[in-house]
């Protein structure tokens, strides 16, 4: 009996993870079904969607360019800013 089920173990590069998370985000697809189709181990997965430099990641780091500083007010106490959102 195999130790390692009927999975072959494969070794992926960090390029090669983050062309899966691209195929991923493309897919439409939920993880479960996105593994299934690709015979993907769903923790690896999940573990590499998790790591610093994922393509998840980069698109959440993107969202940083949206933050404008506003400058500080010289009234003294707590401070209210209104946000308006296109």
């Amino acid at each position: 009996m195999s130790l390692t089920g009927s999975r072959s173990l494969i070794r992926r590069s960090a390029e090669q993870w983050r062309e899966i998370q691209q195929r991923f985000e493309h897919s439409g697809q939920t993880q479960v079904a996105f593994c299934a189709a690709e015979g993907l181990a769903l923790s690896t997965f999940t573990l590499w969607r998790r790591k610093p430099g994922s393509s998840r990641e980069m698109i959440t780091n993107n969202d940083a360019a949206m933050f404008v500083a506003l400058p500080d007010s010289d009234i003294p106490g707590p401070s209210l800013s209104t946000c308006i959102f296109p």
